[in-house]
């Protein structure tokens, strides 16, 4: 199988450190069932040299890359790739990110795992990118945990799974799969078998 792998708060947590950090620069309290990587748009008060600036403030942290990809994601990942199936990461970092995000994964042990990693540029939404991308590269299946992404994913003829995270939630969509865990969706649905126990993301 072709199976698009999403970076972060698939293999690695992200989301929540972000949001925390919003939260701690603007004075804000967002919870993480309101979670997003474009709140800005929620506080349109806030203004662009100030969000330039938090912007610059991850950057120069290396935010992206100061944790690792979770145990359990990463066994899932290798157990696939010696199974012999062709795995690509699709994300929302963008193109200055792609070298660095190369080296993170190379030294967390998973740098033959990917057959390719294709980032997102400016111009698009995460979601219109990972829709061309998830085109482009004819995958069968695509972990994600933005709800809007799966959406536009499921209008594409693959297996759509949803990792159970509080900024995700609704209503069921006809193609989308909502899981837990990397064992429900590979040990489950792609017919892959990781033992006797569950492979928890969260």
């Amino acid at each position: 199988m072709r199976i698009g792998v999403d970076i972060d708060d698939v293999l690695v947590d992200a989301l929540p450190h972000f949001v925390a950090a919003f939260n701690a620069r603007f004075g804000k309290a967002v919870p993480l069932e309101e979670a997003d990587w474009d709140i800005f748009r929620v506080f349109p008060e806030i203004p662009p040299a100030a969000r330039r600036a938090f912007w610059r403030t991850l950057e120069g942290e290396g935010f992206l890359f100061q944790r690792p990809i979770r145990p359990e994601a990463a066994a899932a990942i290798r157990r696939l790739r010696d199974l012999g199936h062709d795995l690509f990461l699709v994300t929302g970092r963008l193109p200055w990110h792609r070298a660095p995000t190369l080296q993170w994964v190379a030294a967390q042990g998973l740098g033959e795992a990917f057959a390719d990693l294709l980032v997102k540029q400016p111009r698009l939404s995460r979601k219109k990118h990972k829709r061309e991308a998830a085109a482009l590269l004819r995958l069968d299946a695509f972990v994600e945990d933005e709800r809007r992404t799966a959406e536009a994913l499921v209008t594409l003829p693959l297996t759509v799974f949803l990792l159970d995270r509080p900024w995700n939630q609704g209503p069921s969509l006809p193609g989308l799969t909502r899981v837990r865990a990397w064992g429900e969706v590979f040990a489950a649905s792609l017919g892959l078998d990781f033992g006797a126990g569950m492979v928890y993301l969260l």
